[in-house]
């Protein structure tokens, strides 16, 4: 076998291609030709044969290794085929206490074992017939504890095969339930369940309603379920419990002072944005109790309309989601508070005078260039903008040119980098070359990247460098 860990019993790291010569370790440099390495059993290697005959480009070869495993298992796509003969070698491993012995833990034992009985399953069958209780109920236990590991299409495969009648699911039934609970869940009907099924956004395993009958029924992950309904509000509901308008809670949105949900099921489901509701709710309520305590406890005089304020200053909904942001980081010396007896909603709001003149001074910046400093963008918006790869983002990001702020940048510093850098891509375009070839033709031209392994150039260098490529702007 090959070596897949460094001999040295100081090392033991894993080998890698990232290394200065293929013979020696990359951490720690122990030569690696003279390594004993685990020699494989003459009885072992034709089982062993299978695992690359399934990976083999060549015509018919691996639809004979498929052709040794049950049907159920035989048509599942050969990453899944692998995992779920793995998966099945360890759980009886485990189940017989197996320990390596003298063949060394590197030995292939998970795969031997796993093919050799899915290739004449009479013994595993014959354990989950419940003939041989002990042994059932060793193997059931470590096969639901390695379920989890496998795909949806594996695990139902595996099911199906291990257990046609379904009679480990009276245990698992917690972790299920039916498409009219999970539609109940989602607050969707039952068509949209199957859509969302479907289109592979719920996890579903298929199985008799009761035996021998032909009726089956969908059973779907309570997992998946909780991943789209937990903690999920929509602006909607938001704006109207709240009783801000919904343009200036996207407004928060973008700045990243509320907590958008990203789920690809989403946009089959709702029609608008969805919001972690525990955060936006304790943020909101915390907002609104600190105005309500605030205006119990000033003078009616001194305070100006905040509303009249920010028409005065041309209005739009970044102003008063600007203003919402200071006031929750305290960057007002006063607050905001509402006018005595009202109910919260930004017409009754009111701020100290000497606040209003800060914002008129200038001294507290209302202005869009300043939601810009504070909006946040996601790191996909970010690679699209700068036409770079994730890869090239967390490098400006590490390099400081790209402000982190949760889970994404800030607009401004994406809007800096694009005015001082250019990538490989945006770069190829320009000129109408190949991004392939830029690096080639650089070097050529005597210009290079900023960071190795970055497609960042310098812009200015760059336009100067490539300026007969470039065409006229348009």
């Amino acid at each position: 076998m090959l070596l897949s860990a460094c001999p040295n019993a100081e090392c033991r790291q894993r080998l890698t291609w990232k290394t200065r010569s293929i013979f020696k370790c990359g951490v720690c440099g122990q030569d690696l030709r003279q390594a004993p390495s685990t020699i494989i059993k003459t009885a072992d290697q034709k089982i062993l044969q299978i695992l690359p005959d399934l990976l083999s480009a060549r015509e018919g070869l691996a639809d004979r290794a498929r052709a040794i495993f049950p049907s159920e298992l035989a048509s599942l796509p050969v990453r899944d085929l692998i995992d779920v003969v793995q998966m099945v070698g360890r759980s009886l491993l485990a189940a017989s206490n197996h320990r390596s012995g003298s063949t060394g833990g590197d030995y292939p034992h998970a795969w031997i074992v796993g093919a050799e009985n899915l290739a004449n399953p009479d013994f595993i069958q014959s354990v989950m017939s419940g003939r041989r209780p002990v042994q059932y109920k060793r193997l059931t236990r470590e096969v639901k504890r390695r379920l989890g590991g496998l795909s949806a299409a594996g695990s139902e495969a595996l099911r199906k095969f291990l257990d046609p009648d379904y009679n480990l699911l009276p245990e698992l039934s917690g972790k299920f339930v039916s498409v009219t609970s999970a539609a109940a869940r989602l607050r969707v009907d039952r068509s949209t369940v199957r859509k969302l099924i479907v289109l592979g956004h719920l996890e579903v395993f298929g199985c008799a309603s009761e035996a021998g009958k032909r009726r089956n029924r969908t059973l779907i992950s309570l997992n998946s379920v909780a991943a789209i309904a937990d903690d999920r509000a929509s602006i909607s509901s938001l704006s109207s419990t709240f009783k801000i308008p919904k343009a200036v809670l996207l407004n928060l949105i973008g700045m990243g002072v509320l907590e958008q949900l990203d789920h690809p099921a989403f946009p089959t489901i709702y029609s608008e944005v969805q919001l972690s509701a525990l955060h936006a709710e304790t943020l909101l309520s915390t907002m609104i109790d600190r105005i309500e305590r605030r205006s119990q406890s000033v003078a009616d005089g001194g305070r100006v309309s905040a509303r009249a304020l920010l028409d005065g200053l041309g209005g739009g909904d970044h102003l008063w989601a600007n203003l919402l942001w200071k006031d929750l980081n305290d960057r007002l010396q006063h607050g905001l508070t509402k006018m005595p007896g009202a109910a919260f909603q930004l017409d009754t709001l009111m701020l100290h005078s000497g606040d209003a003149q800060a914002i008129l001074d200038g001294g507290i910046d209302l202005s869009p260039e300043a939601l810009a400093r504070t909006t946040v963008i996601r790191l996909k918006d970010a690679e699209k903008s700068l036409a770079v790869c994730p890869r090239d983002v967390q490098a400006l990001i590490r390099k400081g040119k790209l402000a982190r702020c949760g889970a994404g940048v800030s607009e401004a510093s994406v809007q800096a980098v694009a005015k001082q850098f250019i990538s490989t891509r945006e770069l190829g375009r320009l000129t109408s070359v190949n991004p392939f070839d830029v690096s080639l033709l650089a070097r050529k031209r005597g210009l290079t990247r900023l960071w190795p392994r970055v497609g960042i150039w310098d812009r200015a260098a760059a336009l100067a460098a490539f300026g007969d490529l470039v065409g006229p702007a348009d």
